[in-house]
């Protein structure tokens, strides 16, 4: 399937997906819903932590995701079930 179907499966359905053209076996996005945590810095304070796409690479950790024009163009993705 192409970007944008992939995509909305995982922001609206909670789909994890994947790219078939990477090199990397296991790894997955996900999407990440807002919520409040506790502020680093202040024991006071809280933050907000905006909705965001979450990669898991090959090592099994975790950061936010940026997507590379060459997986725009992509029609190699796929739903993780």
């Amino acid at each position: 399937m192409d970007f944008p179907d992939a995509l909305k499966k995982c922001i609206y359905d909670g789909k994890r997906i994947t790219n078939e053209n990477w090199n990397g076996k296991g790894m997955l996005v996900y999407s990440m819903d807002q919520k409040t945590i506790q502020c680093p810095d202040s024991k006071e304070k809280q933050m907000v932590l905006l909705p965001y796409l979450m990669l898991r690479d090959v090592n099994g950790d975790f950061s936010p995701w940026t997507i590379s024009h060459l997986d725009v163009y992509s029609t190699k993705w796929k739903v993780i079930e």
